[in-house]
């Protein structure tokens, strides 16, 4: 679906994810479920059907990614509200006109990491998990080294963490969270999908 540019955690990059993974997957526990709480150092980000939380000083702005179904929104959240040198992101997708099953499109985003050769080293693993009031969940965990940014051509390795949840058939919502570890990218991947609720 999208060009998987690896030259950082951008959404372009992080997004190949509006269509893909792999199936087989294991068990895993629901920490999407009681109530909403934001932990300490975070805040809540209300979107149209859900809430996360959010790195406290980060700043959340409506963005774009080529090639996403007319409808879609995201939302990308960064210290500066920059994406320029930003080691850290959370991105938020919501696509309400997928046309994929929640597990092509693991596999296309892993198939996107094997064939891509701006990539080395990827690494990709993904559990099933429960979001209550969802269709289905996953939970996909992936990093990779490639250039940090088009005007840096240091090998960085990222790490990304994907909470994928199929809201209901044809109804994708993505929460990425990305670091550059040695860049100082540091958000707590945890801390943001385990806090993640739909709205009931």
């Amino acid at each position: 679906m999208l060009s998987r540019r690896r030259i950082r955690p951008t959404l372009a990059a992080m997004l190949a994810a509006a269509g893909f993974l792999a199936a087989g997957c294991g068990g895993s526990s629901s920490p999407s479920a009681g109530p909403f709480h934001a932990p300490a150092g975070y805040v809540a980000y209300h979107g149209s059907d859900y809430v996360v939380a959010i790195p406290a000083q980060f700043v959340a702005k409506p963005g774009t990614v080529s090639d996403q179904p007319p409808g879609s929104t995201v939302v990308r959240v960064t210290k500066t509200g920059s994406l320029a040198g930003a080691p850290s992101e959370v991105l938020l997708l919501d696509n309400p006109h997928l046309t994929f099953t929640i597990d092509q499109v693991v596999n296309n985003l892993e198939a996107a990491d094997r064939t891509n050769t701006a990539v080395s080293d990827p690494q990709i693993s993904v559990a099933k998990t429960t979001v209550p009031g969802a269709s289905a969940a996953r939970i996909v965990t992936e990093s990779y080294v490639a250039p940090y940014s088009p005007s840096d051509p240091t090998a960085t390795t990222f790490n990304r963490k994907w909470l994928m949840v199929l809201i209901k058939p044809g109804h994708l919502l993505d929460v990425v969270v990305a670091n550059a570890p040695k860049r100082g990218g540091d958000i707590d991947a945890d801390a943001v999908i385990d806090s993640f609720r739909l709205n009931q």
